[in-house]
């Protein structure tokens, strides 16, 4: 298609071509005419005129004589081919100059008797009947071609200065199109590309296109302008698809935050493609379950779906899915109205770690691409810029998830999965000085599992290991979440109880010693074994001490003085750090043994 300023441009050259060839046209059948009627009044002149008084003078007049006689006055029509021809009554030709008899006969039938009779073209002559008479009658014409061929010095002529004319038209029309179409449009072109393939180049966002700048494409054809406007769309998405991936590979790689990762890639995303909501569901090795990270659009996923990452499609077979609502593949959610939903899996080192799933509008998609023809072209072009985003994505979150392993292995006791001493150690610091700060209850347990060196001779060490995961895990299961329960070398713990007074604490340690006297060995695979108790030492502050180091060495001498006392029970220290090595078992006033009651809610 052409735009109409294409249209009204080819016209106007049309139109000068026509006028011109028209023109031409006009003039020299003019002057063929004219000089055809000339040489014809000529003709008849002589027909009339002299044929009949050179008839009077002579008495007998042959055919041959009239055809002398008339050949004679032939030369008053100089550079015109003349013809002529006598016939009797019957038709047949008696003498002829340039004229076959079987012409002047075609000419002859049907024409009037009268003399001067109108003219007849017949085998490229002009022929009309001269006069008639005596048994006789005569056939004149000329040659039309003997007319046309004066005619050629003013035909070139004229087209030497048409031609002139439209040259010079067609020069000033040259630099008009150099002027008002070419320039405009070589300068935006020339714009355009420069400030796309810079930012292909360095990664800088190339500036957004108005359809003021696009004006110079209305001066090409429609198609061809409707190419241009799609490949430099084309140009402009993957431009700016550039600079936006750059800043996010910047932005990942300083982010330590999986869910401020996550908004990220869905705020730089919205940037660059017309989303309307995005998800990032992760993959919980541990527990085999869909966790998800980040949703802008709050949706609530089906919990058995959640618990059973394999039911997801793209997480089960590691590619990418593009959902619309006529199709009827696997997925968590149908899309609903023009939405579609393009999923990718988050995938690092050959692992699946979770899916990214986006929402977008078809129709909005069509305004966004107007180079991409079809809806599913424009979803896979979507698809194939998401798959660097949430590869990058899927690189940050693994690494994130093994800084937070090294971090956990760096605090944890590989054996037990419980803190290790340099942890708790910093963790007491810090909370007693937050406790001297907010006058706060802090107390501190160190349990000491009894007879271990023996039972690690007898049944050896890796029932020793077994032995020393169950008693964490028992004595864990007997404190809040909120209490801190640390390895802190060989067969020793520490726990750490904030908010919690002296009273509660030895509520506590007893809970915690019947839970690990409790356990039943074989149910964990370890028949045979004598009954595993613990010896626990409580301090609490500020009664025991203002300083993490205080509590400790407060427990601890609580813990040798249950071990002096017979093991499994819980003993208090009885004072502030001194030289004292003793300790003072959990006794009421009457001097039995303190029995706790229920512990209190915590």
């Amino acid at each position: 298609m052409l735009t109409t300023r294409t249209r009204l441009g080819l016209l106007a050259v049309l139109g000068t071509l026509a006028v011109a060839v028209a023109g031409i046209a006009f003039e020299y059948t003019a002057a063929y005419r004219f000089q055809r009627d000339h040489a014809m009044a000529m003709l008849k002149s002589f027909a009339h005129h002299d044929i009949p008084a050179m008839l009077e003078q002579a008495e007998d007049v042959s055919a041959e004589r009239l055809l002398r006689h008339a050949a004679e006055h032939f030369v008053a029509v100089p550079g015109l081919s003349v013809v002529a021809a006598v016939l009797d009554d019957e038709g047949t030709v008696l003498a002829s100059s340039g004229l076959s008899g079987e012409a002047a006969s075609v000419f002859l039938e049907g024409q009037d008797t009268r003399i001067g009779g109108s003219d007849v073209e017949v085998d490229g002559l002009i022929l009309f009947r001269g006069w008639q008479g005596e048994g006789l009658q005569v056939v004149l014409g000329l040659s039309k071609a003997s007319v046309w061929s004066p005619l050629g010095q003013r035909l070139t002529y004229l087209v030497a200065v048409v031609a002139g004319g439209l040259a010079v038209y067609y020069v000033l029309l040259f630099y008009y199109f150099r002027a008002q179409v070419q320039a405009p449009l070589t300068r935006f072109l020339e714009g355009r590309l420069n400030a796309t393939v810079r930012g292909l180049l360095t990664g800088a966002s190339p500036p957004p296109a108005n359809a003021a700048e696009d004006e110079p494409l209305n001066l090409l054809p429609s198609g061809v302008s409707e190419n241009v406007r799609r490949h430099l769309a084309l140009l402009q998405i993957s431009a700016q698809h550039k600079a936006n991936l750059d800043r996010f590979l910047t932005v990942s790689i300083s982010e330590s935050d999986k869910r401020h990762l996550a908004e990220n890639l869905f705020r730089i995303l919205g940037q660059e493609l017309p989303l309307r909501a995005m998800a990032v569901l992760e993959v919980n090795h541990s527990l085999n379950r869909l966790e998800p990270i980040f949703d802008s659009g709050g949706d609530d996923y089906p919990d058995d779906f959640l618990a059973a990452p394999e039911t997801c499609f793209v997480y089960r077979s590691g590619t990418p899915l593009v959902q619309t609502a006529t199709d009827h593949l696997a997925c968590c959610k149908l899309p609903e109205g023009d939405e579609a939903f393009v999923c990718v899996p988050l995938v690092a080192g050959g692992t699946e770690m979770g899916v990214c799933r986006l929402v977008v509008s078809r129709a909005e998609l069509e305004r966004w691409a107007p180079g991409v023809e079809t809806p599913q072209e424009r979803l896979t072009l979507v698809r194939s810029l998401l798959r660097p985003y949430v590869s990058l994505a899927a690189l940050s979150l693994s690494n994130l998830s093994l800084l937070d392993s090294y971090k956990n292995q760096a605090v944890t006791d590989a054996l037990t999965k419980l803190y290790n001493r340099r942890y708790i150690m910093e963790y007491l610091m810090n909370i007693t000085n937050l406790a001297k700060r907010g006058s706060k209850d802090l107390a501190v347990f160190v349990i000491d599992i009894d007879n271990f060196k023996r039972l690690n001779d007898e049944y050896g060490h890796t029932t020793g290991d077994q032995v020393l995961k169950v008693v964490a895990r028992a004595m864990r299961d007997a404190v809040r979440d909120s209490d801190i329960v640390a390895r802190y070398g060989g067969e020793e713990f520490v726990v750490a109880l904030p908010d919690t007074d002296l009273d509660t604490a030895v509520v506590v340690a007893e809970r915690l010693r019947e839970a690990v006297a409790g356990v039943q060995w074989d149910q964990e695979g370890l028949d045979g074994i004598p009954r595993v108790t613990v010896s626990v030492g409580v301090a609490a502050f500020p009664i025991h001490g203002y300083s993490h180091y205080h509590l400790i060495n407060a427990a601890d001498k609580g813990v040798y003085a249950a071990k002096r006392q017979g093991k499994n029970r819980v003993v208090i220290h009885r004072s502030l750090p001194d030289d004292d090595e003793g300790g003072t078992p959990v006794r009421d006033a009457g001097g039995d043994e303190r029995r706790h009651q229920p512990a209190p809610s915590r």
